[in-house]
């Protein structure tokens, strides 16, 4: 008797192999497009801790600048008598800034004191694929990312 697999017993191993990749590979996908989303989030929420710390550093108060329907960011200091863009950055995985909530702010921009606090408290929506998650800036200054 000789011993190995039949060409019939690799095929259904295979297939049984094909339909378990097929069940699995929607949840596979959407476990990637949130992780994606998850990264954008912590760089909106990384960018919004590090102004705040080079405010608090340099005593001066800072600003970052945010496109709505864009992943774009900027940072802006009062002592930059030229206005111009400290830094430019975009959010990863083209993901987007989809809502902006601060009182009393304007031009979706959200301003540091020289003390590395902000001046109001914020939330902002970020979005990629159809799906959103909110970073919330408290006036403690803590980011909060749920």
């Amino acid at each position: 008797m000789r011993k190995g697999f039949t060409l019939i017993e690799m095929l259904v191993v295979l297939g049984i192999l094909a339909i378990i990749f097929a069940l699995g590979f929607p949840g596979l996908r959407n476990y990637i497009q949130a992780s994606y989303l998850r990264s954008a989030v912590t760089a909106l929420a990384q960018s919004l801790k590090q102004v705040g710390s080079i405010a608090l550093t340099r005593s001066e108060p800072y600003h970052l600048n945010m496109t709505v329907n864009s992943g774009a960011l900027s940072w802006t200091s009062d002592a930059d008598t030229t206005n111009t863009n400290l830094v430019r950055t975009t959010l990863p995985y083209n993901a987007q800034i989809a809502g902006f909530d601060c009182s009393n702010s304007s031009n979706y921009t959200l301003s540091f004191t020289g003390r590395g606090m902000p001046t109001t408290g914020c939330s902002i929506s970020v979005s990629l694929n159809g799906k959103t998650r909110l970073v919330t800036v408290l006036l403690t200054g803590k980011v909060v990312t749920p």
